[in-house]
């Protein structure tokens, strides 16, 4: 649901397995949010979700690049991002997500891999 939770005080994020989209503004000014970690299955993230969560600093990502606006980054500052090594070539190639910084990490995202799979 679009602005589902926008503006809410939530510090970390994390969508399971199963969920495809994630719509436009659900998690903008979210000002206390910090980490966000996506699972295997999403595909888009509507322009405008992430929008203005000044302390947006780690975005995990488990899932093949999934399709962004190029202005899907707009108010978040020093994102970290991480993908699997075997998708990091993935990302440095795909639109937008190709002029982010994108870091590799093996442990972490084994650990929230094997998370998600709980869920």
């Amino acid at each position: 649901d679009e602005s589902a939770f926008s503006g809410s005080s939530i510090n970390s994020l994390i969508i399971g397995d199963g969920t495809i989209s994630i719509g436009g503004n659900s998690f903008c000014n979210c000002g206390e949010l910090k980490t966000v970690t996506l699972g295997k299955s999403i595909r888009i993230l509507a322009n405008d979700a992430f929008m203005s969560c000044k302390s947006l600093d780690v975005f995990n990502i488990i899932c093949d690049p999934p399709t962004i606006d190029k202005e899907f980054f707009i108010g978040t500052h020093g994102l970290n991002i991480f993908v699997p090594s075997e998708k990091k070539s993935e990302y440095q190639t795909a639109p937008v997500w190709c002029d982010q910084h994108i870091e590799e990490i093996i442990k972490q995202i084994q650990l929230i891999s094997n998370i998600l799979d709980l869920f």
